[in-house]
């Protein structure tokens, strides 16, 4: 997405340094995910570069984009408004076969009333549960009907089961492939009612194509949780969803797992900043199932298969390499050895972040696949913690080392709520508070830009 020759040629034919310095802080943010930042400075000197409809850069309220960014964000805009404006196929009142909470039945009823619905809700709040409601409420009334359950990350995908859907990641669905044409149009998705999850981790360009994909008169239900780690990818537009008040939406709030009670009342700490009530919580030795511990001089030795170690770097001093390296040569034998994709694989449908185990010469994802025929995977004793997106470890152990302060606070949220059953933090206060104080918010213009007349 970052137009490197374009930066190139302007700064050698130009040679003022205000503008050098605008267009490395643009490429910069962009890198960093920000579809836009804004400047109120600089336009007498960028003005010839935002005119016309192919200018390289776009001035929309002193906010500047790459144009690309730019037209990522307008197809957001004008798709979301064509789902949300077109006649839904249908209109029941759902009679629920399952117990639900007062948010799960209005979000229940909304999917049926309206044909696009937003679901936020952090871990153990039941959007999983919700989401199987939805569908046999579906199915008791329309038994024919055609429903696909997808997700960026094949585990988050195969997570319902129920024999009359359709199941797969959304880069399988679109037909998507590693080198693609600018123009590239996307497969369509032709079904009646359409749950994705995940959405967080949803970049712009992917989302653009995944809602033109759609044809109008489809339920379109988006789900996740807003508050995780931004996507790889530039633009983290789905928390700007909840902005635009036009768009049907529900927070799921209520925690449906009261063996996780001290995760996730430390996720919602974390997430509220309140600070000394994270500290508290890690520092009260009745709680089970959340712990903070000194940084070991190596990571630990799992006893079992239910361990995942999540770190924040994959080179350097307890990186994912050297814990992985260190953990595969002090193993117990009897341990399965576990297994991470790092690059899709369109002819294995192995997506990056696929998670397996070595069998012999063969990895078990669960296709059988000759591990000489896969050269993009790694040991996955240890993780990243923005690989671990989409999945969930039994028991989880965060190692922060010195420079992970260089992270946000929703670094430390999607490493604590991955974990199912118990989770520990391996860091000294200090590195901790600073990681937790900051906020990484890349900015995006889909809700002020919402009422826009020209979209």
């Amino acid at each position: 997405m970052i137009d490197t020759a374009f930066a190139s040629a302007i700064l050698k034919e130009n040679k003022d340094i205000e503008l050098h310095g605008f267009v490395a802080e643009l490429m910069k943010r962009t890198r960093e995910g920000h579809l836009s930042f804004y400047n109120k400075e600089i336009y007498p000197k960028i003005s010839y570069l935002t005119k016309g409809d192919k200018s390289p850069i776009v001035c929309y309220h002193d906010h500047y984009y790459l144009r690309r960014s730019f037209d990522l964000e307008t197809t957001i805009l004008k798709q979301l408004k064509r789902l949300l404006s077109a006649k839904a196929k249908f209109t029941f009142v759902p009679n629920p076969t399952i117990p639900l909470y007062n948010a799960q039945k209005e979000a229940l009823y909304k999917a049926f009333s309206n044909t696009l619905l937003l679901i936020s809700g952090g871990p153990g709040t039941g959007k999983t549960y919700l989401a199987n409601a939805l569908i046999s409420s579906l199915l008791v009334h329309q038994p024919n009907a055609s429903i696909l359950f997808t997700a960026p990350t094949g585990k988050a995908a195969f997570r319902i089961n129920h024999p009359q859907i359709t199941k797969g990641t959304l880069h399988n669905l679109l037909g998507l492939r590693e080198k693609m044409p600018d123009q590239f149009e996307a497969k369509p998705l032709i079904y009646d009612f359409i749950i994705a999850d995940e959405c967080s981790m949803i970049d712009a360009k992917l989302f653009a194509l995944f809602l033109s994909s759609i044809p109008e008169g489809t339920h379109l239900i988006l789900m996740g949780d807003p508050n995780q780690l931004p996507p790889v990818e530039a633009g983290f537009v789905f928390p700007d969803f909840f902005k635009i008040r036009d768009l049907p939406q529900i927070e799921l709030d209520q925690p449906m797992r009261s063996d996780r009670k001290g995760i996730l009342t430390l996720a919602q700490k974390i997430k509220q900043d309140e600070l000394e009530e994270v500290f508290s919580l890690l520092r009260d030795r009745t709680i089970a199932d959340i712990d903070l511990v000194p940084l070991p001089k190596n990571p630990p030795i799992p006893t079992s298969n239910s361990l995942t170690i999540l770190t924040p770097f994959r080179k350097g001093y307890l990186g994912t390499n050297f814990c992985n390296e260190y953990i595969e040569a002090n193993k117990k034998k009897s341990l399965k050895t576990p297994l991470i994709i790092t690059k899709n694989d369109y002819k294995y449908q192995l997506m990056n972040g696929d998670m397996g185990w070595k069998e012999g010469d063969y990895g078990l994802f669960p296709q059988k696949v000759p591990l000489s025929l896969l050269t993009e995977y790694d040991l996955a004793w240890a993780i990243s913690i923005h690989k671990s997106q989409g999945s969930e470890f039994d028991h989880v152990f965060i190692l922060l080392p010195e420079g992970s302060e260089a992270f946000s606070k929703e670094l430390i949220y999607t490493a604590v709520t991955r974990a199912k059953k118990t989770v520990t933090i391996a860091s000294n206060e200090l590195t901790l508070r600073k990681t937790l104080e900051k906020i990484s918010k890349p900015r995006s213009n889909i809700a002020s830009r919402w009422e826009d007349r020209y979209l």
